[in-house]
């Protein structure tokens, strides 16, 4: 199995950057376009976001960074649940 890496907590701004570094950042957000597997093909950082959903601030950070303002959805997924399911598609892409 593909077990992905989780990066120690660390504040919004420090983790953009990190994921810049590496490529393709993934901003799951429900104003995003909608997922599919074949988009996660080339994927590099997934941001899942809290309960209550990212603040305006946050999508204009991230957005600012090259995030792709991604959607798992109509529905609003708990962010644990939001979590598993961005990582199975990542998986299976």
């Amino acid at each position: 199995g593909i077990v992905p890496v989780l990066e120690d907590p660390m504040e919004l701004s420090e983790a953009l950057m990190s994921a810049k570094k590496k490529g393709k950042i993934l901003f799951f957000d429900p104003t995003g376009v909608f997922m599919s597997s074949e988009r996660m093909s080339s994927l590099r950082s997934v941001f899942i976001g809290p309960e209550g959903g990212w603040d305006p601030e946050e999508r204009a950070s991230a957005k600012s960074m090259g995030a792709e303002m991604m959607s798992l959805g109509a529905l609003v997924l708990r962010a644990e649940t939001a979590a598993v399911v961005a990582s199975y598609l990542a998986v299976n892409a």
